[in-house]
């Protein structure tokens, strides 16, 4: 097994950006599509609750625990010999496939009997369809985590695009169906996506493994062995660790219909634009550092892993911040440009915006929770990210229940919510980064909370934030005279949005470059380097593990 190098972990972040840039820009064009052919009908937003609930499976089973409970284990076995770490690989694919054939004849069952005494059986009907997606998107979370290890991350983070050209076309097709049809096709295509997307990645995964392992002992597989049984309780706990998001995301949903039949649409749009930042800079970052903060964890090599973790920290907050005022000074107009077509109305337009708004909030603090929650996982401690994940989905269920049900406020009020539990979750985490790593290390032991985070990060921080609340007010100040319709709607004043796309293209391009513009000047004026010096790859390329 090869050593981290600076050469190394600089190709892991720009192959992963590239990758999830071009797989977020389809599914930009797959959401506009479906904006601009079926707009915000009762049908869509049941088709939307579905797709919710049957990806809750996906993001708890597949995915993000699969990379959090595989991957350290996974690296330990490397070292101990390719070949033990093969037979792994091998045994846990296929009892991975047993298990989900499994759980989705049980959860069939299931949704079948309850369909009986539920009104909502377009909803549930739409789910049993996209569960049978659920194999294969689990098994693209395993290969994705084991072509991670081998520092292959262009392919799993482009692997999305396949499923995104799916449902693509899948628009175009039966565009001419009516929405109550459209679904059941649509949910349909979704499992032949789901398969696509696993099979992007299956002819490397195998490759790598073929190095190791003859055909013949490749199909003899040994199911739940006892080097699988142990990831049972990390991959377990990190369903609720790293499934805070995805839980809340699904409950949002549901308290969304109760607020407005169309409240689940709104949320939909609004999340297609907020996790465009989370997904190219946010899991980008986390995804990447967890091999190599295993790594250093198990060489009990503690300055390099607080020295990544930071510039972690630190890059993620220009970024984030950066895109949370983005969001909401720009938001409108990006919407306005992206789906304000065909059925998708002005009232569309307005809700989807409030509620990208509430989701900007916790931007950051998501993007926080998952570096942090990595450091957690590379150091094979689960039990307090389940703890935080815990606490912050009742969080949100008290919120949404006060919100919808006593306020009687709209589906907007279901994205704050879910920014206020993101920020509880943080909250935890955080206080708990420096109790459970005061025994990090041999020689340099933490005693004090300074010593896990750099001395001056705080200072940096705090140059970010006042640069970008100088550029946010510039913003607005300029916006407000030259009457840009983003900004009128912020300020609560007559707005008009246009509706030509030349028009739109230029009322946002003129506010972006506002905003752009004056962000790097009063960076500039504040000496706030990190928004300066954009490139994280050039320091990290400087940090990295040798």
């Amino acid at each position: 097994m090869s050593i981290d190098t600076s050469n190394s972990i600089t190709k892991s972040f720009k192959s992963f950006f590239l990758g999830t840039f071009f797989s977020r820009i389809s599914g930009l064009l797959r959401d506009v599509l479906t904006a601009f052919f079926f707009g915000v009908s009762p049908h869509i937003a049941a088709f939307m609750v579905a797709y919710r609930f049957a990806n809750l499976f996906r993001r708890l089973i597949g995915e993000a625990s699969f990379q959090a409970g595989f991957v350290p284990y996974y690296e330990n076995l490397r070292l101990e010999g390719s070949k033990k770490g093969a037979f792994f690989y091998r045994d846990l694919f296929f009892s991975v496939v047993v298990f989900l054939a499994v759980l989705i004849t049980i959860s069939q069952i299931a949704l079948f009997s309850f369909a009986k005494f539920n009104s909502n059986k377009e909803i549930i009907s739409l789910t049993q369809i996209m569960l049978f997606g659920l194999i294969f998107i689990c098994l693209y979370a395993l290969n994705s985590s084991f072509l991670q290890c081998h520092r292959s991350y262009f392919l799993p983070s482009i692997a999305p695009m396949a499923f995104n050209l799916i449902w693509i076309f899948s628009c175009i097709i039966f565009r001419n169906l009516i929405d109550e049809k459209f679904v059941y096709v649509l949910a349909t295509s979704i499992v032949f996506a789901f398969f696509f997307q696993y099979f992007t990645t299956a002819f490397s995964s195998f490759k790598i493994i073929s190095k190791d392992l003859k055909i013949s002992e490749i199909l003899k597989p040994k199911l739940f062995t006892s080097d699988i049984k142990k990831l049972i309780k990390p991959i377990f706990l990190s369903i609720l660790g790293i499934g805070a998001v995805q839980i809340n995301s699904a409950l949002d949903a549901a308290f969304a219909i109760f607020a407005e039949k169309s409240g689940p649409a709104y949320l939909w749009y609004a999340i297609r634009v907020y996790q465009l930042p989370l997904a190219l800079f946010g899991i980008a970052i986390s995804s990447a550092i967890l091999p190599p903060l295993a790594r250093a964890y198990k060489l009990d090599d503690f300055q390099n892993f607080k020295r990544f973790l930071n510039l972690a920290f630190l890059k993620s907050f220009s970024l984030m911040l950066i895109s949370s005022f983005a969001l909401i000074l720009i938001g409108p107009s990006l919407i306005n440009l992206l789906f304000a077509r065909g059925a998708f109305k002005l009232d569309a337009i307005i809700n989807t915006s409030y509620s990208l708004f509430g989701y900007s909030i916790g931007l950051l603090f998501a993007t926080f929770v998952m570096i942090i929650s990595q450091a957690f996982y590379a150091k094979k401690e689960y039990f307090i990210p389940t703890i935080a994940s815990i606490s912050s989905v009742f969080f949100n269920i008290l919120l949404n229940s006060i919100f919808i049900f006593v306020f009687h406020m709209k589906s907007a009020s279901v994205a704050i919510a879910t920014s206020l539990s993101a920020i509880l979750n943080f909250l935890i985490l955080n206080y708990f980064l420096k109790k459970k790593f005061t025994k990090f290390g041999t020689s340099e032991n933490l005693t004090n909370f300074e010593k896990i985070y750099e001395k001056d990060i705080f200072k940096k921080f705090f140059k970010i934030f006042i640069s970008l609340i100088c550029a946010s007010g510039f913003t607005i100040l300029i916006g407000y005279f030259i009457k840009n319709p983003s900004i009128y709607f912020l300020l609560n004043k007559d707005f008009v949005f246009p509706t030509s796309f030349l028009d739109k293209l230029y009322s946002f391009f003129i506010i972006s470059t506002i905003y752009l513009t004056s962000t790097f000047f009063f960076a500039y004026i504040f000496k706030a380097k990190e928004i300066l010096d954009l490139n994280f790859l050039k320091n990290i390329s400087k940090k990295s593990l040798t």
